[in-house]
């Protein structure tokens, strides 16, 4: 039997949202096998919070400038792609900025509803002069994986999609006990037990609800709608390959939208 593994994890640089880390001593080969596994799960595994899209008052598009704010609008929206939440629901929720000069703006004053907390209201957002005011929406979702702003679908004029991200050493150590959680149930397996797939007849009244009743993202909720599939009936009837290929979702779409079915105790069929 081979020793225990011993190496250090060291964070050599960290800017914003970016860091370096350098895990060493490894035996050959294993730095390839732990980087793979890790950058996979840090892709399409993480479950966080974060603000995916602004609308701001008087504001077109992100390369525009507020009167009256020092920062201009890119600024404003890095800063805002730092604000961590704490959430106790997978639904997605809105938020509000309004705010009145002189003075800083900071991630406390971003207003929302009991189900989701700012984690850092110190974070520093923006300064604005006297007479200034800033009124800003923000959508807030919850989900797994990176997902760029480029995949948000920009429904209204003024909507500025952001990226969602999360710290980087805590994305690195939640990876870490996906992992280890998936090779635990190589060595001591537990007993999988399979959810009953509902016939439409049972599905009663959870069955008629419209797929925006069940907490799925406006851009998920539309796309759907739009290939034919307007209720909780239409999804469980759907394959989950056949959602896989609906235009504007793809495969971390369809985990949002099992996620969603599964808060109702429902399954996509394979």
């Amino acid at each position: 039997m081979t020793n225990e593994p011993i190496f250090e994890v060291k964070e050599e640089e960290k800017k914003g949202n970016y860091a370096r880390f350098v895990i060493s001593p490894l035996e050959q080969g294993y730095g390839d096998t732990l980087g793979n596994s890790l950058r996979r799960v840090l892709l399409m595994s993480l479950p966080g919070a974060a603000i995916v899209s602004v609308k701001i008052q008087g504001v077109k598009h992100q390369f525009s400038t507020l009167k009256g704010m020092k920062e201009d609008v890119v600024e404003f929206l890095l800063n805002l792609k730092k604000v961590r939440f704490k959430v106790s629901s997978e639904n997605p929720t809105k938020a509000s900025i309004s705010a009145s000069g002189p003075g800083d703006i900071k991630a406390s004053d971003i207003k929302t509803d009991a189900e989701i907390v700012v984690a850092n209201p110190d974070l520093f957002l923006a300064s604005l002069s006297k007479g200034t005011k800033l009124e800003a929406k923000l959508e807030i979702e919850v989900g797994t994986g990176y997902m760029p702003s480029e995949e948000r679908i920009k429904e209204e004029i003024g909507l500025i999609p952001l990226d969602a991200t999360i710290d980087p050493k805590e994305a690195l150590l939640s990876s870490a006990k996906i992992l280890v959680g998936y090779f635990n149930q190589l060595v001591s397996p537990k007993k999988v037990e399979k959810k009953e797939e509902l016939k439409k007849d049972e599905l009663g009244v959870t069955g008629k609800l419209s797929v925006e009743e069940i907490g799925l993202p406006t851009r998920v909720a539309n796309a759907l709608v739009k290939a034919g599939y307007e209720s909780v009936e239409d999804l469980v009837s759907a394959k989950r390959d056949e959602l896989v290929k609906v235009r504007n979702l793809g495969e971390k779409s369809v985990k949002i939208i099992e996620a969603a079915l599964g808060e109702k105790g429902l399954v996509l069929p394979n």
